[in-house]
């Protein structure tokens, strides 16, 4: 009878351990499954961005693209305002210091041709 009683006890430790065992991996596959649609979504969210940038770059993509998603995405390229341009400096060769004074780069850092002979 207590060889029984104890018999008893040791299988229903076991059991509780494999209940116990059983409970983790269901929680790591749920996280493990979370992850994973979550890892999915970026990725199809990166492969927009790369097909973006390789159609601003003049590129083709070579996957198949839903239409509407590529309407969409080129509607925002095509309602860009065209940046003007910079305006070209009046004299590029001297450059305006604190004290308004112009200086050339060369009387600010001054190089000579045989300063990268040991370069």
């Amino acid at each position: 009878s207590d060889d029984q009683n104890r018999g008893i006890e040791q299988v229903n430790k076991a059991v509780t351990e494999m209940d116990k065992i059983t409970q983790q991996n269901a929680a790591n596959s749920e996280e493990t499954s979370s992850a994973s649609e979550e890892m999915k979504d970026q990725s199809e969210k990166m492969k927009a961005f790369v097909d973006d940038l390789v159609l601003l770059a003049g590129g083709r993509v070579t996957t198949a693209v839903h239409r509407d998603d590529m309407s969409d995405r080129m509607q925002f390229f095509n309602d860009k305002k065209e940046m003007p341009s910079p305006k070209p400096m009046a004299n590029r060769s001297k450059l305006p210091l604190r004290g308004g004074e112009m200086r050339t780069p060369e009387d600010i850092i001054p190089l000579d041709d045989n300063d990268f002979d040991d370069f």
